[in-house]
């Protein structure tokens, strides 16, 4: 969430923190969560949800459109689009895209950009979403590919220059990276960093390795992915440039709290602690079926037909809330801030520095 003054920070942190130790909401979300479906192309080596998706009937595009509807109603200016892929379900995203512009809310798209031709590309942009955030892991074809399978490489560079051919046809967006740290490429964030740039795309944002992201299957420390120690040593010094980097050009996006916890993450594994988690006073995330479902700590509570509002503040959500404060997971997800003054104020104020 940005914010428009200081003082709109501690409101913020002061109603977070009282509804955490009521375990009752006393703010609305910031943004909701749509996964329009589970459907991808590719088979990432670090993705569990292909493998875990149960399936079953995806909401269709009306029973989108009410989410969408009562997101604007209750007054949340800001709704995330995302997957599997979202665009494995083009049409249908495009039209919900479409609404959600007409609502007047704030959309992000997020994409590995298998599905951009040229004129579905146009079409995107013509809609008017706010910002593209685009899936890169390596800098490289040999990088990527070796983590997103064969061809994905490819698809996405094409996806990203045609990005840029037709940025003219969106009054104002912002065009984003997005890259999971893991054993693969740990030695590669710097060049892909300079690949972010030499594309003329504005941000970045790293996001470390979450042993398994569909959180069905478990957690495994283990699994082929994780850095091992000299490989979080090795991190450690690449953390530091991106931290230089940050300052100097803002282009950064993760906090540089964040970024320094990445190689203490790796190295203490289960017994890595970030602090409180505000998972669930931020966000409400959807899943193609119409279910919250918030890291899979349950119970899944299904929203078709059902006022947002009065699930947010229902028991079963109190029920998460609960949960999430008994989870002992390690956790670096991007989704959700800690439950830290001093780390949200620096937040703050590295984003408004970043805007100048």
């Amino acid at each position: 969430m940005r914010y428009d003054n200081t003082l709109q920070v501690l409101k913020d942190y002061c109603l977070k923190t009282l509804s955490y130790h009521l375990n009752y909401p006393l703010v609305k979300p910031e943004r909701i969560n749509i996964a329009t479906t589970f459907s991808c192309p590719l088979n990432c080596e670090m993705c569990g949800i292909p493998e875990a998706d149960e399936g079953g009937d995806e909401l269709s595009v009306y029973q989108w459109k009410e989410i969408l509807k009562q997101t604007a109603e209750w007054g949340i200016g800001h709704v995330s689009f995302s997957g599997g892929e979202t665009m494995a379900r083009k049409e249908k995203t495009l039209e919900l895209l479409r609404f959600a512009k007409k609502l007047g809310l704030e959309i992000d798209l997020i994409t590995n950009g298998m599905f951009f031709d040229d004129e579905t590309t146009k079409r995107v942009l013509k809609v008017g979403v706010d910002r593209i955030t685009i899936s890169v892991e390596g800098s490289t074809k040999e990088k990527h590919n070796s983590i997103r399978g064969e061809g994905s490489f490819e698809s996405v560079i094409s996806t990203i220059n045609k990005l840029n051919k037709y940025r003219h046809l969106a009054d104002y967006i912002e065009y984003e990276f997005s890259t999971v740290v893991l054993n693969k490429n740990y030695d590669d964030l710097l060049d892909i960093y300079s690949l972010m740039k030499s594309k003329g795309f504005d941000f970045i944002n790293y996001q470390a390795l979450v042993p398994d992201n569909s959180f069905k299957k478990g957690q495994d420390y283990n699994d082929g992915l994780w850095l091992n120690k000299k490989e979080a040593d090795e991190l450690e010094e690449t953390v530091e440039e991106l931290i230089r980097i940050k300052e100097e050009t803002g282009d950064v996006r993760n906090t540089k709290k964040y970024l320094r916890k990445m190689p203490e993450y790796f190295r203490k594994k289960e017994t890595f602690d970030y602090g409180k988690c505000m998972a669930a006073y931020e966000v409400i995330h959807i899943d193609p079926y119409g279910y919250i479902d918030l890291c899979g700590l349950g119970p899944k509570i299904d929203v078709k037909e059902k006022d947002l509002r009065k699930v947010w503040k229902g028991k079963d959500f109190n029920y998460i809330r609960e949960k999430t404060k008994r989870c002992s997971r390690p956790c670096l997800l991007l989704c959700y801030r800690k439950l830290d003054l001093e780390d949200l104020i620096k937040t703050h104020l590295e984003a408004s520095i970043a805007d100048v």
